[in-house]
C-alpha cells in the first residue's frame, strides 16, 4: 500500500525484491527511480475537489484505479452525492453488505432523485414570478424618473 501511494503522488518510484534464503526472508532490496508519471499533469491530482473525491471514493473500499475512471467518467456532482448519500445510509445503521458495490452502482446509474413534472412546474411558476416582479421594478423605476 505504502509503495502504490509513493510511486502514484510522489516525483521517485521504487520496486522491491525479497531476497530469501529457503522460505525465509532475510533481505531486501529497494531499487528507487525516478517516477516518469510525476512530470505528466494529472487532472485528478492536481484539482483538490477531484482528488477528494477518489480519496472518499477509496475510503469506501473502491481500488485506486477504479476509483480514478469513476472520477473521470461521470460529473463530480454526481459523485459527490452518491458518496454522501451512502455516508449518510451507513451513519443512520442501514445494512449494506458491499458499500463499494452499491456506490459504484448508483454513480453508473445515477441514483440521483429526479424531479417530479410538478415540482419541475413550480419551480418555472416562481421563476415567471420572480422575473415578472424584476420587470414590475424595472417598470417603476423608469416612470420614477
Amino acid at each position: 500500500m505504502a509503495r502504490r501511494e509513493i510511486n502514484a503522488k510522489t516525483d521517485i518510484a521504487f520496486e522491491y525484491e525479497e531476497i530469501k534464503e529457503g522460505r525465509k526472508v532475510v533481505a531486501l532490496r529497494f531499487r528507487i527511480t525516478k517516477n516518469p508519471r510525476a512530470d505528466t499533469p494529472d487532472p485528478l491530482r492536481d484539482d483538490p475537489r477531484l482528488a477528494r473525491l477518489v480519496a472518499r471514493l477509496t475510503a469506501h473500499g473502491i481500488a485506486e484505479e477504479a476509483a480514478r475512471a469513476i472520477v473521470q467518467a461521470h460529473e463530480p456532482e454526481l459523485v459527490e452525492w452518491a458518496a454522501s448519500d451512502l455516508a449518510r445510509r451507513l451513519k443512520g445503521k442501514e445494512k449494506i453488505e458491499n458499500p463499494a458495490g452499491w456506490l459504484r452502482k448508483a454513480i453508473e446509474e445515477d441514483w440521483r432523485p429526479q424531479t417530479t413534472l410538478f415540482s419541475q412546474e413550480q419551480a418555472q411558476a416562481r421563476e415567471n414570478e420572480r422575473e415578472a416582479e424584476r420587470k414590475r421594478q424595472e417598470h417603476e423605476a423608469k416612470t420614477a424618473e
